[in-house]
């Protein structure tokens, strides 16, 4: 368990890196991360969803806003080093909700 939590936690920085957030954004969002799952279960909810959500809200949290579309195309990037980029299509748009979804999901 600790050892998926610190892969996300390096997924976290490497997201916010190809963003160029700053490193306290970074570890805001891991905060954020840390503390949705001291209350919720691994299994119930997709961890790497959680932490590009957490990314996301860091960057408002920061005054560092990124657009939705930067955060789904680098978190699918960190995911899918070796595929092509992500083009508009069914599954961008499936990972934009699903990741708006989860912002909201996460301050709780």
């Amino acid at each position: 368990m600790e050892r998926r939590h610190f892969e996300l936690t390096r997924f976290i920085f490497e997201a916010a890196r190809m963003l160029k957030l700053s490193n306290v954004c970074a570890s805001t969002a891991t905060t954020l991360y840390h503390r949705f799952f001291a209350t919720q279960s691994v299994e119930d909810y997709d961890a790497h969803l959680v932490a590009a959500s957490c990314v996301y809200l860091a960057s408002k949290i920061d005054e560092a806003p990124r657009k939705v579309r930067d955060i789904v195309n680098v978190s699918y990037r960190c995911l899918h080093k070796r595929d092509s980029e992500l083009d508009v299509s069914d599954l961008y748009w499936k990972l934009r909700d699903s990741l708006v979804t989860c912002e909201f999901i996460v301050p709780r």
